[in-house]
């Protein structure tokens, strides 16, 4: 869980993660109500509870993590927040590859890193970048 988090993540937010044990299947870190002055970490920590639904290795858990992932994706992007965007695309982007959806994963995590216009270095950007060269 702790590739999950990082120093960037409002505090009051990570607590929430305790109660998840090993076996979770990673719901209930968040309502399902979009507040409308959402902290600007919400996006990431609806990111994390769907890799975490998706690490459980259940199927059943796919759709549920897909809507997870696009309410991320649109929250980080309607905040301006571009790196957790990208994170958001690709985790998505990991699962459409997974359910066998690759052009519809390559243009998605295509169209948020070519929005970048530094911090090519970084490991958020150097992942997107390997994901992308996969995705063919």
């Amino acid at each position: 869980m702790a590739a999950y988090i990082e120093a960037r993540v409002d505090v009051s937010t990570i607590s929430k993660f305790s109660a998840l044990g090993a076996e979770s299947s990673g719901t209930g870190l968040l309502t399902d109500a979009q507040p409308t002055d959402a902290l600007w970490s919400h996006s990431e920590v609806l990111r994390i509870e769907a890799e975490l639904s998706l690490n459980t290795g259940a199927t059943s858990v796919e759709k549920m993590a897909e809507t997870k992932l696009l309410r991320s994706l649109d929250l980080a992007h309607a905040q301006s927040v571009l790196s957790f965007e990208l994170r958001s695309a690709a985790s998505l982007a990991r699962l459409w590859q997974r359910t066998g959806r690759t052009a519809k994963a390559r243009s998605l995590l295509n169209k948020t890193y070519s929005r970048f216009t530094e911090g090519f270095a970084t490991s958020d950007l150097l992942s997107a970048r390997q994901l992308i060269d996969e995705l063919g």
